[in-house]
């Protein structure tokens, strides 16, 4: 963690977050973490069609998927 409280390793993104409510004269005693994820890249669907009524299974191809 560098000295701005965010994660180093791009992959696991974090930030640590304290909270103030007079303007940040004062603040928490505890923080939130806030992560970020790498978007995930949608390669194919298929069907790319259905029927209006629904119900049709979609298989989504790609890489990035949690």
């Amino acid at each position: 963690m560098n000295k701005q409280g965010y994660a180093i390793d791009a992959e696991n993104a974090w930030f640590d977050v304290y909270v103030t409510l007079d303007g940040g004269s004062e603040l928490s005693n505890t923080n939130g973490r806030f992560e970020y994820y790498s978007d995930p890249f949608i390669n194919d669907l298929s069907p790319a069609l259905g029927p209006m009524e629904g119900g049709t299974t979609v298989t989504v191809n790609g890489t990035g998927f949690d």
